[in-house]
């Protein structure tokens, strides 16, 4: 297995991991997805009724793990070792690529992170209801499509 679980059996890494596979095993159409410091339950392809048995089944397996930080969307639940977010991970791409302005578009409450470390001279929009630190809103991901082409016209100018 590749990422977040070592061979110990008495890690949190471990015993995360092996929570979260049995509870996938569990409900039809869970899967988890390995990254390298985390893994995450996603339920997207359950039933609603058996998705939100697992993501419960989920939050009480992780409760006692208090070395994780757990963060939940929509239809996911994703536990890592380490803070990582959409918002480190903006933060990381803004310097890593030197950008002076940075568009980020999301649908989902996890994206939250990100919309709340964009600048002022950023563009940050949220599709669909729900709270937001984003600026803009959108209704669908083919509003999405429409700004993005527009954006695209603009810069070939």
């Amino acid at each position: 297995m590749t990422g977040f679980e070592p061979a110990a059996p008495s890690s949190p890494a471990h015993r995360t991991t092996a929570a979260l596979r049995d509870i996938a095993n569990a409900h039809p159409g869970a899967a988890l997805e390995h990254k390298p410091s985390g893994v995450v339950l996603h339920v997207r392809q359950c039933s609603a009724a058996n998705a939100a048995v697992a993501l419960a089944a989920a939050r009480a397996a992780l409760a006692p793990e208090t070395e994780l930080t757990v963060n939940e969307g929509k239809a996911v639940l994703e536990a890592a070792v380490v803070r990582v977010d959409k918002g480190v991970g903006l933060a990381w791409l803004r310097e890593q690529t030197g950008a002076d302005v940075v568009v980020f578009v999301g649908d989902d409450v996890t994206d939250e992170h990100a919309f709340t470390t964009l600048k002022t001279s950023d563009v940050g929009i949220k599709v669909g209801d729900g709270t937001t630190a984003a600026r803009f809103r959108v209704d669908s991901l083919e509003d999405v499509t429409e700004f993005l082409t527009l954006v695209a016209t603009v810069r070939d100018l």
